[in-house]
């Protein structure tokens, strides 16, 4: 994979290199970096390979993709998808028209960094929420003001007010947006614009404008997705990414490292479940994943697939597993691994594993003791957003009979 540079000068006047690489690739071309810069050579989401030239380097990207800023280089690792059907992994399949992008928006995705693609769609669906108004809820609220409000607490007035008579330390009930569900989209919108490195972008600042009366929570609030009002869901999907996300040093200094990154392992796997989950509903069938089937072995240990078919009876019918690896293969701790799931729950005879692929793969498998299998199919990035095809992985998985309507 060929490494793409270019050299651009944000508003600072600071001359930038930005190199742009796709995940599991090695770039052709190397670039000088500071000393600083090396202390940075053997992090978790990109490695810096010696290059030709001394003090020069190439990039070798790992399974994360992200952006990341230090001494004037930033590296942007994006995913081999493409930037908008990222986006649609993120939201879980949702086909383009309902991620309701502007056409314009949707250009600029395509050739902007994961951070940038984030931080413009969540200020998209901010703006959005902005339209159709905020969700707001009566919260409890104490203050020392200089009128009555609500009522008097006697006990705080006592020691904030004994030496000033002109003020009341107040109980009372607020109707306000600052409530938990907006507070996590002000972290994830500010989380995501401090670490923006190509400088001004107006959608993000507008949109950060837009919940300037919310309070900046300390750490992002947890919102089940599913207890969302629905014109929520699509932006707290977004900052429950942001959550998942790996934030490397701190934003807005460019004279220390800093960016995010996240897994493609569990975009794959969130994605995938998704997916599966939509086929084996229309056949009478559950998904669940690892919360439901978490085993404890010894010394911290746990068994947990990544995902459980099981039917109306809650018996367990299927288990799979996701590798975002490109091309997947046997392999003995992969094989191990599905092993142990299968010694677990006896009753089930199949195990698969899931992975991206450059052709379709199905059918191909490995017997195992005590009359089990082990097949692996490969996905198409081609198929990755096409109805049917998920509905004939369906009918390979070996399920027929087993349903309880």
């Amino acid at each position: 994979m060929r490494v793409m540079k270019k050299i651009m000068t944000i508003k600072t006047g600071i001359k930038l290199l930005t190199v742009n690489i796709t995940e599991y690739a090695t770039s052709t071309e190397s670039f000088p970096i500071k000393k600083g810069f090396q202390e940075f050579k053997n992090n978790p989401f990109f490695k810096l390979v010696l290059g030709n030239r001394e003090g020069e380097y190439s990039v070798e990207s790992r399974q994360f993709v992200g952006s990341f800023f230090h001494e004037g280089i930033s590296i942007n690792i994006n995913p081999k998808a493409g930037n908008l059907n990222f986006l649609r992994m993120l939201l879980e399949g949702d086909d383009e028209a309902s991620i309701r992008l502007s056409d314009s928006l949707l250009n600029e995705i395509e050739h902007s960094s994961i951070v940038e693609i984030l931080a413009m769609s969540l200020a998209n669906e901010i703006l959005n929420l902005k339209t159709i108004g905020f969700k707001n809820d009566y919260v409890e609220r104490s203050d020392n003001l200089r009128f009555l409000r609500g009522s008097i607490n006697v006990y705080a007035n006592v020691i904030h007010n004994h030496s000033d008579q002109t003020k009341l330390f107040c109980n009372f009930t607020e109707y306000t947006k600052d409530i938990p569900v907006n507070q996590a989209l002000k972290w994830a919108i500010e989380t995501l614009r401090l670490n923006l490195n190509l400088g001004f972008n107006e959608m993000v600042y507008s949109a950060s404008k837009v919940m300037a009366e919310v309070t900046m929570p300390g750490a992002c609030p947890i919102i089940e997705e599913a207890a969302c009002l629905p014109e929520y869901k699509k932006a707290i999907r977004l900052v429950n990414w942001v959550r998942e996300f790996v934030i490397v040093g701190q934003g807005g200094n460019n004279n220390s490292g800093q960016g995010l990154f996240v897994d493609m392992n569990k975009v794959f796997e969130g994605f995938v479940r998704e997916r599966l989950r939509r086929v084996c509903h229309e056949n009478h069938f559950i998904i669940r994943d690892k919360k439901y089937f978490s085993t404890k072995l010894c010394r911290g240990v746990r068994l947990e697939p990544d995902i459980i078919i099981s039917n109306q009876a809650d018996q367990k019918i299927a288990v799979l597993d996701c590798k975002y690896k490109i091309n997947w293969n046997y392999k003995n701790n992969d094989v191990y691994q599905m092993l142990a799931y299968l010694e677990s729950m006896p009753q089930i005879k199949n195990a698969y594993i899931l992975y991206p692929s450059d052709a379709y793969i199905l059918g191909d498998h490995i017997d195992l003791p005590r009359g089990r299998r082990l097949h692996k199919i490969g996905i198409p990035q081609s198929k990755y957003f096409d109805d049917d095809f998920w509905r004939e992985i369906f009918t390979r998985l070996e399920l027929s009979g087993l349903a309880v309507a």
